[in-house]
Formats: C-alpha cells, structure tokens, sequence
C-alpha cells in the first residue's frame, strides 16, 4: 500500500508543480507560497527523480537475475569445492541476492536504490568467505566474474551512463 501511497502523492507533486509553473508564468510575482516556493520545487524534483530511478530499478533492471542458477553453482562447486559444496538453499540465495538485488543509497537527502559494485562484491566476499576469495589473483576474479557467474560489470555500467 505504501507504494501507491508514494506514487499518489508523487502525482500531486507533479500537478501542484504544473499549476505552479503555470500561475508563474502568467504573473511572477503572485507566484504562490514566495521564495520558499522555489525550494519547495527543487525538492520535488528531486523527490520525483529518485521515485522514478526506484521505479525503473524495479520494472527494468540492468542487472538481470537469472532464472534457475543451477550452472552457476555447479561451476562454482568445481572452483572452490571446500566453500560451495557445503552451501545449502539459504547460502545460495544469500550469496546471489549479494550480486543481483539492488541495495538502498542515499543520495540527497532520498533513498535511491543502486547495485553494489563489483569492487564492493569482492571486498564482501573476501570478507565473508576469506578462502578461496582473498587469495584470488585479477585474473582469477576475471574468470569468476565472466565465466562462472555470467556477469560483465563494465558493460554493465556502459548501459547506465
């Protein structure tokens, strides 16, 4: 419910932002509420801005989570056998949800939601699983990255600039 709430509220913005535009271009200086109006609409945009970043994150994101991992996890019990072959259900949803779900930023004073890096992902991994992760070469993580998880994070960032 609060998602409509939000996106109700964020259309009366937008209204409220159109009929002030429109009684300030008729006659400026009965433009309503003053120089706080100016604030006012600068906030809302970017309260807009965030709530639209949020929304296309949920509806179109750039970093795809896969169907079914089944492939993944069995390259990935062949790469580091002492760390995956123990994992269970929760520790696979838990390791992919690190990669694929987007985490909340703050930006401005709104939360906007963003994916982690793949520099963060490492620093994570390495923090959480220290053998194999720490002792993983760029090559090495070269190799996970592309071809056992199926993620490019430069051609990644190239599609959200």
């Amino acid at each position: 419910y609060m998602k409509y709430f939000v996106n109700i509220l964020a259309a009366l913005v937008v209204l409220l932002i159109i009929l002030s535009a429109i009684s300030r271009t008729q006659n400026p200086k009965d433009a309503p509420f003053g120089k706080g109006w100016k604030k006012f609409t600068q906030w809302a945009g970017d309260f807009l801005k965030a709530k639209e970043h949020n929304l296309s994150m949920e509806v179109s994101p750039t970093r795809h989570r896969k169907i079914s991992f089944i492939e993944q996890e069995e390259r990935m019990r062949l790469f580091a056998p002492d760390l995956f072959a123990n994992f269970n259900e929760n520790d696979w949803q838990e390791f992919w949800e690190l990669i694929y779900k987007p985490v909340d930023d703050k930006q401005g004073g709104f939360t906007v939601k963003r994916y982690r890096s793949q520099e963060e992902i490492q620093e994570i991994l390495i923090q959480r699983y220290p053998n194999p992760f720490s002792y993983l070469s760029k090559e090495y993580w070269r190799i996970f990255w592309q071809d056992i998880i199926g993620t490019n994070f430069s051609a990644e960032a190239q599609s959200e600039q």
